[in-house]
């Protein structure tokens, strides 16, 4: 997915954000795919948006 032409938006469930899943979230969002992160380590799960600087600016053009 990293090295992928196509900017997808991608959905990583994980039982711990641990050092090597930020990493990996932090390359996926700098090759400009939009990440959402599921973080189930806690008893109440948090979702974590992450966004390419490309969707950011798309964003700020309509707003």
């Amino acid at each position: 997915m990293e090295h992928g032409v196509t900017r997808d938006t991608i959905l990583i469930v994980t039982p711990r954000l641990d050092e090597p899943a930020v990493e990996a979230v932090k390359r996926l969002v700098r090759r400009g795919h939009n990440v959402m992160v599921l973080d189930v380590s806690q008893e109440q799960p948090v979702l974590r948006r992450h966004e390419s600087a490309r969707a950011q600016a798309r964003k700020e053009v309509f707003s």
